[in-house]
């Protein structure tokens, strides 16, 4: 924007440059499989091993990985987890209906199981307020100076309150409102005839679709149940309708003529009436549900009274159930219900629970863990894995595992962006485990295959209890859990860019392997089928010598290694949240400018940090924003196109040497 000069001198205008584009985290990892406790399908995040077993459980569930997994992450320096325990135990639940007879309020068992299906709940119509009077001063005047009113006495005045509308008793066409009071005097907004004068002054009848707000009085009881969100029934003999209260004011009005204070409620509506009211005869009752819950035919166990169905209200029923009740847990039924306040209070009704389950982990099936990988759809995560799955007799373990390529790779048009680890199953040979990398091939490189299982020490006994006369044996696991604690670590360390194998990618808590390969075994594996092999060096522990993805068998060697597809997806990802800026600012060549300077700065930090290839900045990437790429006829339709191309320090995966004898001018080499 121009500056607007005047005056000759030296005007100061600052600029935004575009902000500068934050690298994203790239080793939050997500872990699917039975546990023995915690919430089950609900991505949780843990970033402690003491806190995973608190929430999951402190033994890890016999015949199962998932516990071994996490304290492989933790063993790794791995940070960020999140847990989603896959279960076919369900909740008890049912529904209250409206007195519409639509769905209102969804009811959950709070604990998972069969038992909840004994649970009872028992809806009915309450109102905590009846017949509650609306206030109607209506003191005589004794005088009239234009806007001042002067009474017999304060008492008479101070009954007003600034914000009140008022009239002339019997002359409604003169209303005005309440601005000040001052001992017997009260001035108005507007003038009143001087033939006000000996007439009444009172608070203004409710014209529809004009006036929301109206005073009340009654007992002190009243502020307990009187408060936003409460639905009202108010009448006045006449008309009836039902309002919601938005705001409510305690008033304490202090009179010299009785030691009791006088107390008035300030009600202000969500919405003007919808009718006109007689201030005179109106009064109000309350509207609210009550639940009684009970276990079959046992004493009712919780009893919850004036509940509200509006949020605002402190009277709202997840308020008031779901912070208290041990039995049942609350929610809005899906969709909410259409209809107005109040039909959609439950109506009185008799729900009992239905559909609970235990937990059968030997009938766990394939689209248990589908519905956990769905549970994570919405979460911030960049690498996943099922230890579990190789747990299962194929086709099962083949068909998770599948799943969980798909979860990673997306479909089209959802570009994938997320990193799959694959473990192969205990006692695969050489030749099963090429065969079931094949099945997971990544045109993309959107995952990784290792082998084979690691060993382990086995889990501590229970505190407490009493030790075995012979300590239970080590044992195998599958390795994933351990390896994205090694990706989470080599990042921190290294960079994203640094692929997680080599002698520093030991793998911290384990004590050895399945099986020993050789070279040549290793070379078949990692040559033609891409699986990343652990292997055990000379004086040292299992260490992951292989760093490539199953794109190799889909025919892909642009993505043949786990940095190249981790880095783009880094790249990517921090790119698409840094340039968010620009979406719907003028595509012009400022906008380019931005983009491109914003872009070029960020991916020169990545070329100095080592992950891109060049002598140069320009020797590793480019970016391009031209007039070739954004044609007017694409531009019209609101599209702005970026090309970006970057040079991938692969890492080296075979070094070569060749040496030879010299004599000073001639080389003789073997080879």
């Amino acid at each position: 924007m121009a500056v607007a000069v005047s005056y000759p001198g030296v005007y100061i205008e600052e600029f935004t440059p575009a902000p500068p584009i934050q690298g994203v985290a790239t080793s939050i990892v997500a872990m699917l499989g039975p546990a023995p406790s915690g919430p089950i399908l609900q991505p949780t995040l843990v970033t402690s091993w003491d806190q995973f077993k608190q929430v999951f459980g402190s033994q890890p569930l016999p015949g199962f990985y998932l516990w071994y997994a996490v304290q492989g992450f933790f063993q790794n320096s791995g940070q960020l987890l999140y847990v989603v325990r896959v279960s076919n135990a369900a909740a008890a639940a049912g529904v209250l209906t409206d007195l519409a007879g639509a769905d209102t309020i969804q009811v959950h068992a709070r604990r998972i199981g069969a038992a909840g299906n004994s649970i009872q709940v028992v809806a009915s119509d309450v109102s905590a307020l009846t017949n509650l009077p609306a206030f109607t001063n209506g003191p005589s005047i004794v005088s009239v100076t234009g806007t001042a009113l002067t009474f017999a006495s304060a008492d008479d005045a101070v009954k007003f309150r600034p914000g009140d509308v008022v009239i002339v008793d019997g002359d409604p066409t003169h209303r005005a409102n309440v601005l000040s009071i001052n001992q017997a005097t009260v001035t108005l907004s507007q003038p009143l005839p001087a033939a006000a004068a000996g007439q009444l002054l009172r608070l203004t009848d409710l014209v529809g679709g004009q006036d929301a707000l109206v005073r009340f009085t009654d007992a002190a009881t009243v502020s307990a149940y009187l408060t936003p969100g409460a639905y009202l029934e108010i009448t006045d003999g006449v008309s009836t309708e039902t309002v919601v209260v938005k705001t409510v004011a305690v008033e304490t009005i202090m009179l010299s003529t009785s030691p009791p204070p006088l107390v008035t409620y300030r009600v202000t509506l969500t919405q003007p009436v919808h009718n006109n009211l007689s201030l005179a005869s109106l009064n109000a009752t309350t509207h609210e549900f009550k639940l009684v819950v009970s276990v079959g035919a046992a004493p009712p166990s919780e009893t919850y009274n004036f509940l509200s169905m509006e949020p605002t209200s402190p009277r709202y029923y997840g308020l008031q159930v779901n912070g208290s009740s041990g039995m049942i847990q609350l929610s809005v039924a899906s969709p909410p219900p259409p209809e107005l306040p109040y039909q959609n209070l439950p109506q009185g009704q008799t729900v009992t629970l239905a559909a609970g389950a235990d937990e059968n982990l030997a009938g766990l099936t394939a689209g248990d863990y589908q519905d956990g990988l769905d549970s994570l759809l919405n979460v911030d995560v960049n690498v996943v894995t099922i230890p579990d799955a190789v747990g299962y007799a194929d086709p099962m373990a083949a068909t998770i595992q599948g799943a969980l390529l798909d979860h990673c790779q997306g479909a089209p048009p959802h570009v994938g962006s997320r990193f799959a680890i694959f473990n192969s199953k205990l006692g695969d040979s050489i030749t099963d485990v090429a065969n079931r990398v094949q099945p997971l091939a990544s045109f993309g490189g959107f995952g990784a295959m290792y082998y084979p299982w690691v060993l382990v020490p086995p889990a501590a006994p229970p505190p407490g209890s009493p030790p075995p006369a012979v300590g239970p044996p080590n044992l195998l696991v599958p390795p994933s859990g351990h390896i994205a604690g090694l990706f989470a670590r080599t990042d921190n360390s290294r960079g994203v860019h640094k692929a997680p194998a080599g002698l520093q990618a030991n793998l911290q808590g384990t004590i050895g392997v399945e099986s020993v390969l050789t070279d040549i075994e290793q070379g078949l594996l990692n040559m033609s089928y891409g699986v990343n092999v652990i292997r055990v060096f000379r004086g040292s522990r299992p260490t992951v010598w292989g760093a490539r993805t199953t794109a190799l068998v889909a025919g892909n060697t642009n993505w043949l290694h786990v940095s190249t597809r981790r880095l783009f997806l880094f790249l990517e990802g921090s790119i698409s949240e840094g340039i968010r800026f620009g979406v719907f600012e003028p595509n012009n060549i400022e906008l380019w400018g931005k983009l491109k300077r914003a872009i070029t700065a960020f991916l020169t930090r990545v070329w100095r940090d080592g992950a891109l290839f060049g002598a140069t900045p320009k020797d590793a990437f480019y970016v391009r924003i031209d007039d070739a790429l954004n044609p007017p006829d694409q531009m019209a339709l609101g599209i702005l196109t970026i090309e970006i191309g970057v040079r991938p320090a692969y890492p080296a995966e075979f070094i070569v040497v060749r040496i030879g004898i010299w004599y000073g001018g001639s080389t003789i080499t073997e080879g």
